[in-house]
């Protein structure tokens, strides 16, 4: 085999620059892709959060529904139950209210004296 003359090994030279370049560069953007990969997981992460958050929500706005279902179920019963209360407390008032006037229209009874007045001549 021949010595490599210097044109040879300054193009074989010339490439192997080229081909260090080529490495910083992949290098570089290996880094590059690296950082991306990170910053999407923290991404990824925040959204799992989020979407656990949003189904506890959810789930906290059926529950909510649920009750609000059962209480509107409920609500003839109840409006039917005040209104006896309220009623009922209205007459035990107009009663109380008759006896009271009862007893002031009525003159009070004057018991007769046991001694009665003596009768005095004139």
């Amino acid at each position: 085999m021949p010595p490599p003359d210097t044109a040879e090994i300054a193009v074989a030279l010339s490439r192997m620059q080229d081909m260090s370049s080529d490495l910083q560069e992949i290098k570089s953007t290996m880094k590059e892709l690296a950082s991306a990969v990170s910053r999407l997981a923290v991404v990824e992460e925040r959204q799992s959060n989020t979407n656990d958050t949003i189904n506890r929500a959810f789930k906290e706005i059926k529950n909510l529904g649920e009750r609000v279902s059962t209480l509107e179920a409920a609500q003839p019963l109840q409006k039917q139950t005040s209104d006896w209360v309220q009623s009922g407390a209205k007459y035990i008032l107009a009663c109380v209210l008759g006896a009271i006037l009862a007893g002031l229209v009525r003159p009070s009874p004057v018991a007769p004296s046991p001694n009665p007045p003596a009768i005095t001549g004139r």
